[in-house]
């Protein structure tokens, strides 16, 4: 194990033997995961990775503060020594009825209210304000201590440069959200601010950004609802010393239907668009319009890593677990699922997927079909497999089916 490692663990062996046995949650858990992929190369890939997290909580009650703390080593054939401390926070409440601050403090996942911003570990401070019919969160923290090998921020080609570095992109990120769950029935608009900083030393090599996000939830019915999301993205490229000034967008609209008497039946259906770059170049003020990139990879299918810059399409999934209602106990969870995802360009010009022909100014790039078995035979049981194939478009120079199968183990002490 190399030393940041050893250093990490025994940190967190430290911190987790300080904390006051009263009220401590603790235990392990094993995942094994193997897979076999079938991309556009001539041959299928295996990949195969065992994971043992340890994980310790003193939940709050009536203390004043509680203690969240995970870690966890994995052995893969790709990299037979990682590990990460994944989270390690204290949690307070301050408040009343009236008014309650709720305050996270040191290395927790932060997902941004839209869910395609930001989703990442990072170092830092979160705090949650419930006042009346308003949820004001603010957040501040630093993914400069994150490992390499976790990170998914890939902004700026240094950052290509640090997937097996020691650490991962060294940024700042902050945000500001504004919630009204109450303020009409079944009406929920969410509007939220992001932005980050590289903090490299090197300043010809930056990318900074910010991102804007208005989010409308619905409840239009018992069992239907309704989500229309629109993020604006502003973005610094400086890369060279030449500094190019972006205008990206995103938007996406969906409604889902949920039926928990009908064997948990849950449908849902969502359309999305995503800038990319454009040609000839639009601008609007100072800045091109280009394609949106949010701060950590968000991907719109599996089996091809496709990221969401450039790209439109729709998504149509529905999952039921046939055995709710039986006497079996293990048998209740057991969950079936399927979904479809048309991918196409939303501009012309490439993107960032594997095997785009460089010469088709088609927009289809294939559909993605796939689906997934999960069962817990025991409470601390978990099984699922899971697979999928892709069919490529037009816009694809290799017309072969690309496909992956899964299956995912875990065990809980």
């Amino acid at each position: 194990m190399q030393m940041t490692g050893k250093i990490l663990f025994a940190i967190t062996l430290i911190l987790g033997l300080a904390v006051p046995v009263t009220g401590l949650d603790f235990g392990f858990t094993i995942d094994s995961a193997t897979g076999v992929r079938q991309g556009a190369e001539s041959d299928a890939k295996l990949s195969h990775a065992d994971t043992i997290s340890f994980w310790g909580v003193r939940h709050q009650g009536d203390s004043p503060v509680g203690f969240v703390w995970r870690a966890w080593y994995r052995y893969s054939l790709d990299r037979p020594v990682a590990f990460e401390l994944d989270e390690l926070y204290l949690t307070a409440r301050i408040g009343g009825d009236s008014a309650e601050t709720a305050i996270r403090a040191g290395r927790f996942t932060h997902r941004d209210w839209g869910g395609t911003v930001f989703n990442h570990p990072q170092d830092g401070v979160r705090a949650t304000i419930s006042a009346g019919p308003a949820d004001i969160r603010l957040m501040t923290g630093t993914t400069a201590l994150i490992a390499g090998h976790r990170s998914t921020i890939f902004l700026s080609s240094l950052d290509e440069e640090n997937r097996d570095a020691t650490f991962g992109s060294p940024r700042v990120v902050s945000g500001l959200g504004l919630r009204l769950p109450s303020i009409l029935p079944g009406f929920t608009p969410t509007l939220e601010g992001i932005a980050q900083f590289e903090v490299r030393p090197d300043d010809d090599v930056a990318y900074n950004s910010q991102y804007l996000t208005l989010r409308l939830d619905q409840a239009v019915g018992g069992s239907l609802s309704a989500e229309t999301l629109g993020t604006l993205m502003l973005a610094q490229d400086n890369d060279g010393g030449v500094e190019n000034k972006i205008l990206g967008h995103y938007a996406h609209a969906g409604l889902q239907y949920v039926r928990p008497e009908l064997s948990g039946l849950s449908l849902g259906l969502r359309g999305w668009h995503a800038s990319g770059i454009s040609g000839p170049p639009r601008e609007v003020g100072e800045y091109l319009v280009g394609s949106f990139q949010p701060i950590s990879i968000h991907r719109v299918a599996s089996v091809i890593p496709v990221p969401v810059g450039g790209t439109m399409g729709g998504r149509l999934r529905a999952s039921v677990k046939p055995f709710g209602e039986s006497a079996a106990v293990w048998l209740q969870e057991t969950q079936l699922s399927s979904h479809v995802t048309p991918l196409l360009r939303s501009t012309d010009l490439v993107v960032p997927v594997e095997q785009v022909d460089p010469d088709s100014d088609d927009l289809y790039l294939g559909t993605e079909i796939g689906a997934g078995f999960e069962m817990r035979p025991a409470p601390d049981f978990g099984l699922r497999i899971g697979g999928g194939v892709f069919l490529p478009g037009a816009a694809m120079a290799d017309s072969s089916v690309r496909w992956q199968v899964s299956t995912n183990l875990s065990v809980t002490f």
